[in-house]
């Protein structure tokens, strides 16, 4: 079974304009699920599938399935965190890309998938965290 958030983890330490901002192989800042504790600080990336399935028609499964990936960006500033977010939009928003092991056919936000905003410090001090999510639907091949 194929498991798209971490091929897409995968694909994202491939792409140097990413690892520019997040660190590179094992010390990449990309997680699936949650920010790790005590991992490098930020910015990082945080990724989680929240649906999809596989295509199914009168015959049956279909040979594609699709997953909605949410894919957040945290940074300590405002400006750090809209690059973080549009340099992942530049490398995974396209068609026909292998990740890892997933080949996928298209990949595109959905149309209310793009939000983002400031988690305001509760230790006294003025630094906010800065985070976006953008909601992506992706198509790709399957043999499920």
């Amino acid at each position: 079974m194929i498991d798209i958030t971490a091929d897409l983890i995968t694909y994202l330490k491939t792409k140097s304009a990413v690892t520019a901002i997040v660190g590179s192989s094992t010390s990449a800042r990309i997680w699936p699920d949650q920010v790790k504790e005590m991992a490098g600080g930020y910015p990082c990336l945080v990724i989680k599938r929240s649906g999809g399935g596989p295509d199914i028609g009168i015959g049956g499964k279909t040979g594609i399935a699709n997953a909605v990936l949410e894919v957040w960006s945290f940074a300590e500033s405002s400006a750090a965190r809209t690059t973080l977010d549009l340099t992942v939009y530049g490398a995974i928003a396209q068609g026909n890309a292998t990740w890892g092991t997933t080949s996928t056919t298209e990949c595109f936000p959905t149309e209310t998938g793009r939000d983002s905003g400031a988690d305001y410090a509760t230790d006294g001090s003025d630094q906010c965290l800065y985070w976006a999510r953008t909601i992506y639907t992706v198509w790709y091949a399957t043999d499920d």
